[in-house]
């Protein structure tokens, strides 16, 4: 499998910024505790550009992260 693939199975999307990507997490039924938000909330200040997006299916996505630090930021996601 190639690494792109292997990414974009791991919920990793590639940007137009360079050397940046976005990350995306799965939210079972779309339900989260305060906890966990505040986690997410965390991870996304500390990796990407502070936001933090909610996918049509009620995913989350952190963007602006480095692409080198993807792997770490999806492990944290699960």
């Amino acid at each position: 499998m190639t690494d792109r693939k292997k990414n974009r199975n791991q919920g990793v999307i590639r940007l137009r910024e360079q050397g940046k990507v976005a990350v995306r997490g799965k939210v079972p039924a779309g339900v989260m505790t305060a906890q966990q938000m505040a986690a997410i909330s965390r991870i996304a200040k500390e990796f990407g550009d502070g936001t933090i997006g909610l996918t049509a299916r009620l995913n989350v996505e952190l963007p602006g992260v480095d692409r080198r630090n993807a792997g770490e930021v999806a492990e944290r996601l699960r």
